[in-house]
């Protein structure tokens, strides 16, 4: 059986003599564990398939590979953190932000055909040497 009880779990027991026999979990706490061998898939033909969880969804693997037509996200809060990050756009890349911070421990490289820094406030360049041209 795929559920794992747990301490605490309220189930439903038959017992003739010393033997007991638990027939039913009422409310549990444990956790229920499909484990396959080999590949497995799962598909929703001719519709979506939705994982959802109360407390959250967990994605865990060696890796992890998304192919779709389309990739949105929509959160309050998204924290990454990474080794190293590549990031390759053929087209368009365009980010709109309320504010913008940036750190970096290193060198940092800029290099465009053309490039533009508008503001309509103060700007401040400071550093021990600049080289223009």
């Amino acid at each position: 059986f795929p559920y794992r009880p747990a301490v605490g779990d309220v189930v439903l027991l038959i017992g003739r003599g010393d033997a007991c026999y638990v027939i039913g979990v009422l409310r549990g706490a444990g956790e229920t564990e499909l484990a396959f061998q080999g590949d497995v898939s799962v598909r929703a033909v001719g519709g979506k398939l939705r994982l959802a969880g109360d407390d959250g969804v967990a994605i865990e693997g060696r890796e992890l590979e998304i192919l779709v037509g389309a990739f949105k996200v929509v959160a309050d809060s998204m924290v990454q953190k990474l080794a190293s990050a590549y990031q390759r756009v053929t087209g368009l890349l365009s980010v709109r932000s309320g504010e913008s911070h940036t750190v970096v421990d290193g060198a940092s490289f800029s290099k465009a055909e053309s490039a533009v820094m508008l503001t309509e406030g103060k700007m401040t360049m400071n550093g021990k040497q600049i080289h223009l041209g």
